[in-house]
């Protein structure tokens, strides 16, 4: 069984990605050594950047055969977002009127999932004792996150589309609940859940069928499941949009209750930043045993997608 999750290291902003640029180069050719040196001087140099720098400290652990202490980096990440994540609730009032720089970083949406993904796959490179309650979390926030989308006033045909639900997350679960005779009623739901929210997925059906109506590995086989981690994640990129009618609004209000003069707002471009997809050379991994092609992997999960449409739905 293969899957393909498009994501590489974890996004950042512009000016944050200049700085990290050449901690990914190392990485890439391979100098995991060399990056983790570097990533720990940076890590000393900008402590205010420690939640977002250990995100990639995380995941060049677990490059490094260190998967205990990547899951320690990303379980405190979690957290860290998560009470962040409230935090930010709370100023988005602030925020309307002065700047979004008084807001804490919670992580994007996308983040999360993306999080919670990688703390199952690090359990799994060692003990898997918590990887399937770690991937039942993927499908927890999803659904957090979309119920709180819901409330807000957004196209409800992008909204739905960028929020619906994460197949990987049961389908680590059902991979893991397959290891049990006494848990195979668990794997047939968690197969369901990965054709339904997942129909593209072309192991879907297959692994539904094998699920309800074969028999189970036997005592001493098993099944190999190659998960590849292909292509770059998405980048935040500047760019400038006009100030909405909405906003304008709420800047006139503003100055009319603090000012004794009406001031027309000011109509400049506002610079924001827009997820954009990294140029990738590669969309899946051919697997081959004993020199044979056995198949090859197909994408699940597409982070830098879910980042756009995220991004297009807001």
């Amino acid at each position: 069984m293969t899957l393909v999750i498009g994501l590489a290291m974890f996004t950042g902003c512009a000016t944050h990605l200049d700085r990290l640029q050449p901690i990914r180069d190392q990485f890439y050719a391979g100098n995991v050594d060399n990056a983790r040196v570097t990533l720990e001087k940076e890590l000393k140099k900008r402590r205010g950047d420690r939640d977002v720098l250990q995100l990639d400290q995380a995941m060049l652990e677990l490059a490094a055969g260190k998967p205990q202490e990547a899951e320690r980096l990303l379980r405190a990440a979690r957290d860290q977002f998560d009470h962040l994540e409230q935090k930010s609730l709370a100023e988005d009032a602030a925020s309307l009127a002065t700047d979004d720089t008084v807001r804490s970083y919670a992580g994007e949406d996308y983040e999360k999932i993306l999080i919670r993904t990688m703390l199952s796959l690090s359990n799994l490179m060692a003990d898997g004792t918590d990887a399937s309650a770690y991937a039942l979390q993927i499908t927890d926030k999803q659904q957090q996150i979309a119920d709180r989308m819901a409330e807000k006033e957004l196209d409800d045909r992008l909204r739905m589309e960028a929020y619906k639900q994460v197949a990987l997350g049961p389908y680590i679960r059902a991979m893991i609940a397959e290891e049990s005779p006494l848990t195979l009623d668990d794997a047939v739901r968690a197969r369901v859940q990965v054709a339904s929210w997942a129909p593209d997925f072309p192991e879907a059906k297959h692994d539904l069928q094998r699920a309800q109506y074969e028999v189970p590995i036997p005592p001493g086989q098993g099944v190999l499941y190659v998960f590849a981690l292909v292509g770059r994640g998405p980048v935040k990129q500047e760019d400038h949009a006009e100030a909405t009618q909405a906003a304008l609004l709420v800047a006139d209000r503003i100055i009319s209750a603090v000012s004794p003069r009406g001031l027309p707002p000011t109509l400049a471009p506002v610079p924001i930043p827009r997820v954009v997809r990294s140029p990738n050379s590669a969309e899946h991994v051919l697997v081959q045993v004993d020199d044979q092609t056995s198949g090859s992997t197909a994408t699940i999960v597409d982070i830098s997608q879910m980042a756009i449409l995220q991004q297009q739905a807001r």
